[in-house]
This record gives structure tokens, C-alpha cells and sequence, in this order.
């Protein structure tokens, strides 16, 4: 469990922008998944046991081109109440990622 990153705020903040939110976005702990290194994170809440939480919805997504231009799909995604669940990055052919997205 870790605090996030300044590029992880800083794509957060990207693809939020222009929606109404509420999220906490400085204060957010998050773990990394295991999806083959394209930069997936678990958004932790410490009064909820992770394997209780279930995804609700996707509530926003934003393509990216990596460095050679394969596409990168990032979503992000809510609980079952509303609550951050995770941020899912994937690359198009199921690659690492060879420069983390921005906006």
C-alpha cells in the first residue's frame, strides 16, 4: 500500500477534468495489480475489506498513444457505493507500457 504518484495524480486529474467529483485525489492509497506492467492500481479504502468490494461502473476512460503508438486504454472505475476501485491502464497488444500516460 502506497500513497500515489505525482504522474499517477496528475493522470487522474486528467481524465476527471471537466467532471464533477468529490474524490480526495491527494489523500488516496492505492496498490499496484499484477497486469503484466501496465500500471493498474487498487484504490484501498481502510475501513473496507478489498475482498468485499466489488467494481460498479467505469466512470471515465481516455486513449493514449504509448511511444510507438500502440493505443493505451485508461479507465477509471467505481465501487458498488461510489468509491474509487481502480485505475485500469491497458495497452492494446498486452504489453509493458514504455511511457506512462499523460495529457
Amino acid at each position: 500500500m502506497r500513497k500515489l504518484y505525482q504522474k499517477e495524480k496528475l493522470l487522474i486529474n486528467c481524465i476527471l477534468e471537466g467532471k464533477s467529483h468529490e474524490y480526495d485525489i491527494e489523500n488516496l492509497y492505492v496498490s499496484e495489480m499484477n497486469d503484466g506492467g501496465m500500471g493498474s492500481l487498487y484504490f484501498i479504502m481502510e475501513d473496507k475489506d478489498e475482498h468485499y468490494r466489488k467494481m460498479g461502473r467505469m466512470i471515465v476512460e481516455k486513449q493514449f498513444l504509448d511511444t510507438d503508438n500502440v493505443p493505451i486504454l485508461v479507465s477509471l472505475n467505481v465501487d458498488e457505493d461510489g468509491y474509487l476501485f481502480e485505475l485500469d491502464i491497458w495497452r492494446a497488444d498486452f504489453g509493458i507500457i514504455l511511457e506512462y500516460p499523460t495529457c
